[in-house]
């Protein structure tokens, strides 16, 4: 490898690392934020969040399970670059139990769930619009006990 493309591979390196870690900052900063805002309204979080990528018209989804009688507060926020992110919450035979909502970049949205029964949940996020391959997202959870 020639010297003046061996400098672009490190300069490439330098900055998507540096892109990298910038974003990870400010997903850490939104999802703090969102604990907070949860812990004012009593819910509790241990303050794990799930962080990914996702490209245009692409989905992510999680499982979990959810108890009957807790108040569920479900997270998601994106990144600058994020034009337009879906997500839904469903039950264990596809129902979403939201109205759907959407977010753009830079912020997160929290939607309350009150399972009827106990069992397997779904959340799955779409994105809609954003950056080509380069559009971060961040999920979390809180609950209270009724």
């Amino acid at each position: 490898m020639g010297a003046l493309r061996f400098r672009a591979f490190v300069l490439f390196i330098i900055v998507s690392v540096a892109t990298l870690f910038g974003n990870v900052k400010q997903m850490n900063a939104i999802a703090d934020n969102a604990i907070v805002e949860l812990n004012k309204k009593g819910f509790y979080t241990n303050g794990d969040y799930e962080y990914g990528v996702l490209a245009k018209g692409k989905a992510h989804y999680a499982t979990m399970t959810l108890y009957k009688g807790n108040s569920y507060a479900f997270v998601v926020g994106a990144s600058a670059n994020v034009k337009k992110l879906d997500f839904f919450v469903y039950n264990e035979n596809m129902l979403n139990l939201q109205k759907k909502e959407s977010i753009d970049g830079n912020g997160y949205k929290i939607v309350t769930v009150v399972p009827e029964k106990t069992g397997t949940y779904y959340l799955k996020l779409y994105l809609i619009d954003g950056a080509e391959n380069d559009c971060e997202w961040i999920s979390l959870y809180g609950f209270k006990k009724k």
